[in-house]
C-alpha cells in the first residue's frame, strides 16, 4: 500500500531506501511506540516537515516524490527539548 509501519527501538529510527535496487513512489511511515512526543525526521540530512501524529500518538510522514537511490531516513526522539537537535 505505500505504507510502512516501523517500531521506534529507543531514542531513534534508522532507515535505508532504495539500497537493493528496489523504488519506493512518496512512501509514507508510521513509527509506533516512540519514546516520547517531541520528534525530528530527517531525509539525507535534510528535515522533513510536515509530520503528525495519529489518534494512537504513533508519528506519521510521508517522502514526497519517487525514491530511486539510497535515502537515510532518521527519525530522532527527544522529550526534554522544544527545538530540534543540530
Amino acid at each position: 500500500t505505500g505504507t510502512y509501519r516501523v517500531n521506534a527501538n529507543g531514542g531513534s529510527v534508522r532507515l535505508e531506501l532504495g539500497t537493493e535496487g528496489g523504488w519506493f513512489s512518496s512512501p509514507v511511515f508510521i513509527i509506533a511506540e516512540t519514546p516520547s512526543s517531541d520528534a525530528w525526521v530527517y531525509a539525507d540530512n535534510k528535515l522533513v516537515t510536515p509530520t503528525a501524529r495519529d489518534a494512537d500518538g504513533d508519528l506519521i510522514f510521508q517522502l514526497p516524490g519517487l525514491i530511486r537511490e539510497k535515502t537515510v531516513v532518521e527519525v530522532l526522539f527527544d522529550k526534554q527539548s522544544a527545538t530540534a537537535p543540530k
